[in-house]
């Protein structure tokens, strides 16, 4: 009984202790064929591959990390673009580039700005919900200190300046004059 062409076949060990997978073309694309085969991702990948990874994860585009994680110096632009876009389409790497990316947005999740609203979403559910009026008045105390809210910033300022635009425009001339004055 021959197998359906989809099926994965045997894996040869190759020399440095990278595999090369032998599989037939089939229904299963990409990537699947990877995990079906039972070899972790990075057991194909070469250490340039490797770099070229970490590199696109960096943000650099696809030409710039193929630039610094392969000898590229007497290619074309054009050249390392294309060269680039067919690492992109390797199975391995677009797997492991998309654990990447994902492992980057869930770090971006627990960035300052989110751990802030975070805190302030915690204090203003227990300013609203808490149990007894100290910790209700200790949580309205904690939201009005949030930078932004300022309820008990010193704020420094002139009141009792009540000139008009007209009077403080001659003031300021009146400086430039003594002080462009001294000079000449």
């Amino acid at each position: 009984m021959t197998n359906p062409p989809w099926e994965k076949k045997t894996i040869k060990p190759r020399r440095n202790n990278v595999h090369h997978l032998k599989l037939v073309s089939g229904q299963k694309a990409g990537r699947q064929r990877y995990r079906d085969a039972g070899v972790a991702p990075d057991k194909v990948l070469t250490s340039k591959q490797t770099a070229f990874i970490e590199n696109m994860l960096k943000g650099m585009s696809g030409a710039e990390a193929y630039r610094r994680s392969y000898s590229a110096e007497n290619m074309s632009l054009k050249a390392q673009s294309g060269e680039a876009a067919k690492l992109l389409a390797h199975p391995a790497i677009s797997l492991r580039l998309e654990q990447g990316f994902a492992l980057k947005q869930e770090k971006a999740r627990h960035t300052a700005a989110s751990l802030r609203e975070f805190v302030t979403d915690g204090l203003y559910r227990e300013a609203s919900e808490a149990g007894t009026d100290a910790a209700r008045i200790r949580a309205y105390e904690l939201l009005g200190k949030i930078d932004y809210v300022g309820l008990f910033k010193e704020r420094i300022g002139n009141e009792d300046d009540r000139r008009s635009a007209e009077e403080i425009k001659a003031e300021l001339e009146q400086r430039l004059k003594e002080a462009f004055g001294r000079l000449a």
